[in-house]
């Protein structure tokens, strides 16, 4: 039940603000009321809506919060916010060709996008063929990880691929066909003909559910790295080795790490021997008493 005095504010900036210290604190339904109190007062607010439709997103209430997009796309048909929100909707129902498509509002929806402005022009998806492009990992591992698939598919248009890559990914890029050259993240990347962001490579391709690359393993663990776990673990077992990670980074989005307590009933199954592969300040695996 929401409060009755969070709706008693006649101060549209008033209401606002309210919500977005809930949204802050992750009270989406006390943050949904405010927006929805702001809108009477200040319908014609983009910013509310907006704020409102993610309110609405992180209450799983998905159709709700598309309308609040839309709503702000026809008043503002190139609001980057708007069509950022609305990739994450379009790209969770499977519609990935329109859902990439909005995903490149990204750079001017987000303050941390990184967009880089180089001499040489961005790849618009134009003949490659005896031309050198840099893509460039521009978000975080496990993107970099997801979407190097791509790389493959655009190094058989006939270009030298130069693939940019934080540094703990180096040995593991290495192994990807189609790279000619691993280079470290830096502000002063290699020369070439053209650049292209990683995560904007689906979209080029005009992804769908059905032309997802899909040539698996497309990276292979370093041999030095197979080696090290071999002698670590030994060769002969008789149970399924499985590796788990519960935790990343908690910015932006501290919801996509769980409670190690979630993971204990694995440790009841038969047959199975389990390894911490989380590092940083979540790698002790602490259970509760209870478990």
């Amino acid at each position: 039940m929401i409060e009755i005095g969070l709706l008693e504010s006649d101060n549209a900036e008033t209401c606002f603000n309210r919500g977005v210290r809930f949204m802050e604190s992750g009270e989406f339904a006390r943050a949904e009321a405010c927006f929805m109190r702001t809108r009477a007062l200040a319908p014609e607010s983009l910013e509310t809506i907006l704020n409102l439709g993610y309110a609405l997103d992180m209450q799983g209430r998905n159709d709700e919060a598309l309308d609040c997009y839309e709503s702000v796309l026809k008043s503002s048909p190139l609001n980057a916010k708007a069509r950022y929100n609305r990739a994450a909707h379009l790209l969770r129902v499977g519609d990935l060709a329109s859902g990439f498509a909005d995903y490149e509002a990204r750079f001017s929806a987000m303050k941390s996008a990184d967009s880089r402005n180089y001499s040489q022009p961005r790849w618009d998806g134009s003949p490659l063929k005896g031309r050198s492009i840099l893509v460039y990992c521009e978000q975080g591992l496990g993107d970099a990880i997801q979407f190097a698939r791509y790389i493959p598919l655009l190094a058989e248009k006939g270009c030298r691929v130069l693939l940019e890559v934080q540094q703990s990914l180096i040995s593991l890029m290495t192994t990807l066909a189609g790279v000619e050259k691993v280079v470290l993240k830096s502000d002063t990347p290699p020369q070439t003909d053209f650049h292209i962001p990683l995560m904007s490579l689906p979209h080029l391709f005009g992804t769908t559910l059905t032309s997802i690359p899909a040539e698996i393993p497309y990276l292979f663990p370093p041999p030095d790295k197979v080696e090290f776990w071999r002698e670590l673990l030994g060769d002969k077992h008789d149970s399924l080795r499985i590796g788990l990670v519960w935790a990343g980074k908690p910015a932006p989005d501290p919801n996509r790490s769980c409670p190690p307590d979630f993971l204990a009933p694995l440790f009841s199954i038969r047959g199975a021997r389990f390894y911490s592969l989380q590092f940083g300040q979540c790698g002790h695996l602490s259970l509760s008493k209870e478990m």
